[in-house]
């Protein structure tokens, strides 16, 4: 079953109060991490998979807007990530389809928080990131005359926690963007 969520803090991840913990090296459970999607009626539904149509209506670039949740209540973050690769496998250019790893251009900016322990020996247990998506990302094919689209794009969010197991130190979630 698939829930949604209504966001009415969005873009204040970094300045809301959130639960701390003890950093816990001893934590046998991975992170968790979750990205979500705005779907049609407004509300944020978990996601592996979105589709960004390319292009604009009325001068305006369609967009997809993205949320990257990580917790550790067992042992705390050190660290979290929302990142977009910053290439593509394939590129349409003029309707020809090339494959290769193609320099992507106009993705939202990569961001990373990195979490040390407060005056009282806690840190921070959860977190998100938000990100619009804009649908203005394209890639350049060397040798080809034009700006190419590309076939997909993909946003990884990532978490570490303070664990001493490697097998549980951390965990993602990627979002694969068809965009054609």
């Amino acid at each position: 079953m698939k829930h949604g969520y209504r966001v009415a803090v969005v873009g204040l991840g970094a300045g809301l109060l959130m639960a701390a913990v003890p950093p816990n090296p001893n934590d046998q459970t991975k992170p968790t991490v979750v990205t979500q999607v705005r779907d049609a009626n407004g509300l944020f539904v978990p996601a592996s998979k979105a589709k960004l149509t390319n292009g604009t209506s009325g001068g305006v670039p369609f967009t997809l807007d993205i949320i990257c949740n990580v917790a550790d209540p067992d042992g705390g973050l050190q660290s979290a990530s929302l990142t977009f690769a910053s290439t593509t496998d394939v590129c349409i250019v003029n309707s020809a389809i090339f494959t290769g790893s193609f320099p992507l251009s106009g993705l939202p900016a990569n961001d990373s928080r990195t979490y040390k322990k407060n005056a009282q020996g806690l840190v921070q247990e959860s977190t998100f990131f938000f990100s619009t998506v804009k649908a203005v990302i394209t890639c350049k094919v060397p040798g080809q005359q034009g700006i190419g689209t590309p076939k997909s794009l993909k946003a990884t969010c990532q978490a570490k926690n303070w664990s001493n197991n490697a097998a549980v130190k951390s965990a993602q979630a990627v979002l694969t963007i068809d965009t054609n």
